[in-house]
């Protein structure tokens, strides 16, 4: 669908990657494809490049950035890749989705995947479900599903994760407001940053990734603070925080039947917003704008990055509605729609969890 965009844009990360090293050490297994889109590429880059100068320029300025002139250099390559990458796919008219720049556009992929942080669980199967929920039915697929809790007044706003990995405190910590706030009818804010701090014994990493599952299994036993007591700072400290179950405000939790797409939207109608992981390595997601996101460019159990199902949506056709913790400048206000097509699109019905508040 947007392959060759995609290829495209592997073929310049490439090209970047072999003008970084020396030429006596170059990778001969993809001279040949090089050669392929070399030429096009370069023509392309150079017949655009006063364009690209000046959009940079105005990039920069948006986004309020202040580099060096060896971070100028670098980011500005990285950027006339990424805006290359968005002008073909968006060349294409049957395109499913749009994309475009954003205030990750000039990261490299080193740098985007710092932005997630999702660490898969190795402790068990993944098709073992410790905690699923039962299936409701046998024929899931027979029953319609459209839900937006955000509507229903049971998803705070969409916050910013900044530059720390933690995806996983993110998720969990949506899914806790709007499952306590559709118990008790009142949402609050909590403290992602509780999370970091002080559930590195649980499994996770602070700021270099986690797991909602771990994650969930920390909450059953610590107290989860307000983030107004405990505000988020994008960086590891020392935890505040110590064991209490009594102040816990988790019970338990429980999982979707991995890769079961019906089930997860008929759970998230039934029950409220899932915490979900997502393989983001697409450089289509990293640029995603508006529309229905689908793509297979991308693993159904590779995952590395968390995020919440807060609804499922019918038209143009049908979708999840995926809440994000990269700002609500990236995406549709913070929001991606993913495909609904029973193909599990990037994972996101592979690793399912949600709590008992």
């Amino acid at each position: 669908m947007h392959l060759t965009a995609v290829f495209i844009f592997i073929l310049v990360s490439k090209i970047q990657s072999q003008q970084a090293s020396s030429p006596d050490t170059e990778d001969t297994e993809y001279v040949s494809e090089l050669k392929q889109l070399r030429g096009y590429l370069l023509r392309k880059f150079m017949q655009t490049l006063p364009e690209i100068v000046k959009s940079w320029m105005n990039f920069k300025k948006d986004q309020g950035l202040i580099l060096t002139p060896d971070q100028n250099r670098k980011y500005f390559f990285v950027y006339g890749k990424m805006k290359l990458f968005i002008e073909e796919f968006m060349a294409n008219t049957n395109r499913p989705f749009e994309v475009g720049e954003n205030s990750l556009t000039h990261l490299d992929r080193e740098q985007y995947f710092k932005t997630a942080g999702f660490v898969q669980s190795y402790s068990e199967e993944p098709n073992i479900q410790l905690h699923a929920e039962e299936s409701p039915t046998s024929n899931l697929k027979a029953i319609p599903v459209y839900v937006d809790w955000r509507a229903k007044g049971h998803v705070n706003s969409v916050r910013d994760q900044g530059n720390c990995g933690s995806c996983y405190a993110f998720a969990a910590t949506n899914v806790v407001e709007s499952h306590r706030s559709i118990k008790y009818g009142k949402l609050e804010v909590l403290s992602e940053q509780s999370i970091v701090d002080c559930s590195y014994k649980f499994g996770n990493y602070q700021c270099n990734g986690g797991n909602y599952e771990y994650t969930f299994t920390y909450l059953k036993k610590y107290p989860f603070p307000l983030s107004s007591t405990y505000p988020y700072n994008e960086q590891p400290n020392t935890c505040r925080l110590y064991e209490d179950p009594r102040k816990a405000i988790v019970k338990d939790f429980k999982s979707v039947p991995s890769g079961d797409e019906h089930n997860l939207a008929f759970t998230t109608s039934k029950s409220g917003p899932i915490a979900i992981a997502f393989d983001v390595k697409d450089p289509a997601f990293q640029s995603f704008k508006s529309g229905v996101y689908t793509s297979t460019y991308c693993s159904t159990t590779l995952l590395n990055h968390a995020m919440t199902v807060v609804g499922v949506g019918e038209k143009p056709r049908p979708h999840f509605i995926v809440r994000n913790s990269w700002s609500p400048s990236w995406g549709m206000g913070g929001y991606i729609n993913v495909e609904k097509n029973g193909r599990n699109v990037c994972g996101i019905a592979t690793y399912a969890f949600y709590p008992i508040v």
